[in-house]
């Protein structure tokens, strides 16, 4: 089995996979304040509790976009598994051309999205990752990772509105009952989650128009992240959803580049 580590800002993102099939996922709250320790104490109780071993995992990857946390995890790693994983870099074999400025700075979830999008599509495609920010990653038919887009999340987006309007309380992020808010709940929470989904939307048709004209195709549109499976269906121009992209990308990664 392979074990692939997605640790984003918010949540840490663990897949296990055999045979190239996705088999077991767990997601825990990200904490810079655990050790390598804690971490292995919480991840082993969980393969015990699924009547899983650490002696069945062959090989591992790791995706960071917490600096401080990558030694932490690949820390985790060695002490469960007693192997050194693969870290996500620009410089590993993807399949993709890397066309933006600075390469180095790119980030490893962004990647894995590319590398999953690119294998299981072959073709043009716009990503929509809705996490702690929303990535938009562009992708050319011949398999160019062509930058993109990164958006403050709906969370934040909520979450500022909250903090600098005074008489406007916090409210849950869900998707309200009608779009003309009754109280001043349901018009927060309708301007909210209305509000991002048509920003979304609109993104994409723009992204779409410029993919068009640069190659002359319609790209495929994949929503992704811990949030696609809320905002994803207002999204009219999203054609599917897969929230294991990332994960998916990493078990890809560590075949291309497992010797």
């Amino acid at each position: 089995m392979i074990l692939c580590w997605n640790v984003g800002n918010t949540h840490i993102g663990i897949g296990l996979f055999e045979n190239g099939e996705l088999k077991f996922r767990w997601r825990f709250q990200t904490d810079t304040s655990k050790t390598d320790d804690d971490y292995a104490v919480v991840i082993r109780g969980t393969l015990l509790a699924c009547n899983l071993s650490v002696d069945q995992i062959q090989g591992a990857v790791i995706s960071c976009v917490v600096p401080a946390l990558t030694p932490v995890i690949t820390g985790t790693n060695r002490k469960l598994t007693g192997h050194q994983p693969l870290i996500v870099s620009h410089e590993l074999n993807t399949g993709l051309q890397i066309n933006i400025d600075a390469p180095q700075k790119v980030g490893h979830d962004r990647i894995a999205n590319a590398v999953a999008m690119y294998q299981k599509f072959k073709t043009a495609a716009v990503i929509i990752d809705f996490g702690t920010a929303t990535n938009f990653e562009i992708i050319s038919p011949h398999g160019g990772f062509e930058g993109g887009l990164i958006c403050p999340g709906l969370r934040i987006a909520a979450e500022a509105l909250f903090e600098r309007a005074a008489q406007l309380p916090s409210v849950p992020l869900e998707k309200p009952a009608r779009l003309i808010g009754k109280d001043t709940t349901e018009a927060m929470q309708s301007g909210i989650f209305f509000g991002y989904t048509e920003m979304v939307e609109a993104l994409i048709h723009r992204l779409k128009a410029e993919v068009k004209r640069n190659y002359h195709i319609e790209p495929v549109v994949v929503a992704t992240g811990g949030l696609s499976g809320l905002l994803a269906p207002e999204v009219p121009s999203v054609d599917h959803v897969n929230e294991d992209l990332t994960l998916e990308g990493l078990y890809f990664l560590h075949q291309m580049n497992h010797e």
